[in-house]
């Protein structure tokens, strides 16, 4: 070999092993023969030539060698194994599905099964290919005859001798995955799903429902109750707000209301609430925006539900909507963004915003009367901000910078000049304003304006 990794290397290397493997084959395999094949699957995904033969196996795995042979005929007849003809080898195969297996049943096995189950069903012939479906559930579920029996049994009770081998087969897995495989722990199982035909009656009954309750509905009543925790009346609440779908919609609403920790009847009531408020919310935001969407949940979900997160109310978000209208901010992005920068500058209550953009209106008024006609931006509101809450400056002397202003270039700036003169020289009426605003005569070097930024303290900033 011209090239390969180096022994320090190849034993850092990670191999991938089938969810398939984990969920449906270990389980059922002896703890040896799961060693046997993980050991031997490494070996194979990294090509490594020390360990790659039955001697070494058996030797790592502390395991004589027939038993490592055995192991891999045992992964053969599971299908995921291939060996040589002559036992030199092992080749691994994808995993499939444990009912798609293809298995070698040894002649006779099944023979007290197959008379058993004739004289079950005695109005139809039963077919070849049904009985190795039979075969087949049970060498890959690992369920034994009895309890296959019993399980043909309970459905022939529920829906007659006409019931279809692939019914039989959905009962069959879904108790074989829940780990009933014998016949004790399936004819407790079974009559567990029959101590709940009452309550299932009831539910299929609140979803509009005419047919009997079925296996299927008796596993599924099962995991809501004694998995997730629900109560019958809950269920049935929720079933009654089920329009369509049937017992699977039903369902997936439980499994979600698990997932999010739902358990009583008020819980969800409370939740279904704040899930139509903020529909609503959504619909009045997106129509005072000016646009339309035909679905809302990808909208509540990027949007809405971050912007109610940041402390916001219905009444300030529908403010901020008609706000983003009026500004020509008219995209769910765009009030998106405009809600960012409110929130950075603590604006979430109603009341803030309102007195946000009431002071707006009184930049507006003080441009006006400087003559200017713009938007109001930042560097307006931050200048205002200062005049009125550090200098504590009043209407009157704003209007008079105003219109000392009229006709400047940057009114603001101007009026920033003109104030901060003011308040250096303590006016604070109109009537204390001096008739030549002062002047400042003094210069600095840029060593001496460098002094006077160091001495600056952040709260001097």
């Amino acid at each position: 070999m011209f090239a390969k990794l180096s022994s320090v290397e190849a034993l850092n290397l990670k191999i991938q092993v089938d969810n398939l493997f984990i969920l449906e084959y270990m389980p059922y395999a002896p703890e040896s023969y799961v060693k046997v094949y993980l050991y031997g699957l490494s070996l194979a995904s990294h090509n490594l030539d020390a360990d790659n033969s039955l001697a070494r196996i058996a030797k790592r795995l502390d395991l004589d060698e027939a038993t490592v042979l055995e192991a891999f005929r045992y992964w053969e007849d599971n299908g995921v194994v291939r060996l040589a003809p002559d036992g030199s080898g092992a080749e691994y195969l994808p995993v499939r599905p444990v009912t798609e297996v293809v298995r070698k049943i040894p002649k006779g096995k099944y023979e007290s099964f197959t008379a058993q189950l004739g004289s079950m069903i005695k109005s139809r012939m039963i077919s070849q290919s049904e009985y190795a479906r039979y075969y087949d559930l049970m060498e890959n579920l690992h369920v034994e005859p009895e309890a296959m029996l019993a399980i043909i049994s309970y459905c022939l009770r529920l829906h007659g001798e006409k019931t279809s081998v692939n019914y039989i087969a959905a009962v069959a897995r879904n108790l074989a995955f829940e780990g009933n495989t014998t016949y004790d722990k399936v004819v407790e199982a079974l009559n567990e799903y029959d101590n709940y035909t009452a309550d299932l009656a009831e539910i299929l009954k609140a979803l509009k429902t005419t047919r009997k309750p079925d296996a299927e509905d008796r596993r599924l009543y099962l995991k809501w109750i004694k998995t997730y925790g629900f109560d019958l009346n809950t269920v049935l609440e929720t079933a009654r707000r089920v329009k369509h779908g049937g017992i699977a919609r039903l369902d997936a609403v439980l499994e979600k209301y698990n997932e999010q920790h739902l358990k009583t009847k008020e819980q969800i009531d409370e939740h279904i609430a704040k899930l139509d408020a903020m529909y609503e919310l959504t619909r009045t935001v997106v129509k005072r925006l000016g646009i339309s969407l035909e679905r809302l949940d990808y909208t509540i979900e990027v949007y809405t539900s971050r912007w109610l997160s940041l402390g916001y109310d219905s009444a300030t978000l529908e403010a901020i909507a008609d706000y983003c209208y009026r500004s020509g901010k008219r995209t769910l992005e765009a009030m998106n963004n405009a809600v960012s920068r409110f929130y950075a500058k603590g604006l979430v209550s109603g009341d803030a915003f309102s007195a946000y953009v009431a002071n707006d209106v009184r930049i507006s008024e003080l441009l006006a009367t400087a003559g200017c006609d713009r938007p109001v931006g930042d560097y307006d509101r931050e200048c205002y901000r200062t005049w009125t809450q550090e200098w504590k400056m009043g209407t009157p002397l704003l209007k008079r910078a105003a219109e000392a202003a009229a006709g400047k270039e940057n009114p603001t700036a101007y009026m920033n000049k003109i104030l901060s003169g003011w308040h250096a020289g303590g006016v604070t009426d109109p009537s204390a304003i001096p008739d030549k605003a002062p002047t400042v005569s003094q210069t600095y070097s840029s060593d001496e304006l460098n002094e006077i930024f160091n001495r600056l303290t952040e709260e001097d900033i």
